[in-house]
């Protein structure tokens, strides 16, 4: 769209901007060293970055690496946004901040419409997941609600799929008999379940981090106002103690 040829001319104009950012700018040669390196040689060096907590570089890499790419490399962008949000870098009165967040939305429909399908039978599929994480698209104020719900999808079909890799033969372990369920076979068994007065809603929540004082620190409180009357939650750890 206009809009977004728009976005794309205004952040290629950033692009050398980005490039004096990174290390030092007296080094003439560092330059010269991002300017020959790919879009995806710059998205390893940005992980390393991040991996180092050196948040303000990595951001830098990551939007360098998403420009020369032309906004194509998925990773890219999304990580630009993300550490950008690490270091509270929103640019002048917050604009930066809402050209990322409708650089999330755009990156997560154009992948929804490239990786996910739907058969005659309404179940869909994805070939890989988002670029955007969905720790990253919870707390992003997105309108639109099932750019949310592609980010959570997508993650959770391809983590099935690994779930089910053998770890010997590398080949995906078909399911158990009866998985996935029919849903349609088991809704009269679940109305008949909600028409009894005692009736509560079960909630499970399955993580690996629970052992994790922020993870802990962040959620007790959700756990805590459930109304007993009416939900009954589980919480299934399966990491370590």
């Amino acid at each position: 769209t206009a809009a977004e040829q728009q976005i794309l001319e205004k952040n290629l104009e950033k692009t050398g901007d980005v490039n004096q950012n990174i290390g030092d700018e007296d080094n003439m040669e560092v330059e010269d060293k991002y300017d020959r390196m790919t879009p995806e040689q710059l998205y390893e060096l940005g992980a390393q970055k991040f991996a180092d907590r050196e948040y303000e570089d990595c951001a830098d890499l990551f939007e360098l690496s998403c420009q020369k790419s032309k906004l194509r490399l998925g990773p890219s962008c999304a990580n630009a946004v993300y550490c950008r949000n690490m270091i509270l870098d929103w640019g002048f009165n917050g604009t930066r901040f809402d050209e990322d967040m409708y650089r999330v939305a755009q990156i997560t429909r154009r992948e929804a419409h490239e990786r996910r399908s739907v058969n005659s039978e309404g179940i869909f599929q994805w070939d890989r997941d988002t670029s955007v994480h969905p720790h990253m698209m919870l707390s992003y104020p997105i309108d639109d609600l099932m750019l949310k719900r592609y980010v959570a999808e997508s993650t959770a079909f391809m983590d099935e799929k690994l779930a089910r890799v053998d770890s010997k033969t590398m080949q995906l372990v078909p399911l158990p008999n009866g998985l996935p369920y029919d849903m349609e076979k088991e809704r009269q068994g679940f109305l008949a379940d909600a028409a009894d007065p005692n009736f509560k809603i079960k909630i499970g929540f399955v993580a690996s981090g629970f052992n994790s004082k922020a993870v802990l620190y962040l959620s007790h409180d959700m756990f805590r106002f459930f109304d007993k009357s009416r939900f009954e939650v589980h919480i299934f750890s399966v990491g370590p103690p």
